[in-house]
């Protein structure tokens, strides 16, 4: 028998709450930091589709956490509090990568241009 799957996602009303406070259109790094904080809830098994679905959310907010953090200009929609201004060497992806439980961001160099 396959070991049961565990989570520790919090409630999705909860997640949607800290989702929308935290990295909406004006962000913050402390609410960014609160908010990849409070991503940890009690330890739940994951018993059917609303279980995986949660997860998933879960999933997604840390990963759009790390990234916001680690983007220090304001960018499109998204609006860094403490720094107003977008930045051209800042103008490139920012990679998220999870495995066992701990995220790596990673910005790509850009490619030579000539």
């Amino acid at each position: 028998m396959p070991e049961p799957i565990l989570h520790t996602a919090p409630e999705r009303a909860e997640l949607q709450r800290a989702m929308s406070r935290e990295a909406s259109v004006v962000r913050t790094a402390d609410g960014l930091r609160r908010l990849s904080g409070s991503l940890a809830g009690p330890v739940r098994r994951v018993a059917g589709r609303r279980d995986f679905e949660d997860l998933s959310l879960a999933v997604a907010a840390r990963v759009v956490a790390a990234a916001a953090l680690a983007r220090t200009e304001s960018r499109g929609c998204h609006h860094r509090a403490e720094y107003p201004d977008a930045t051209p060497e800042q103008a490139r992806s920012i990679v998220v990568q999870l495995a066992d439980d701990h995220h790596t961001v990673g910005v790509p160099a850009l490619a030579a241009v000539g």
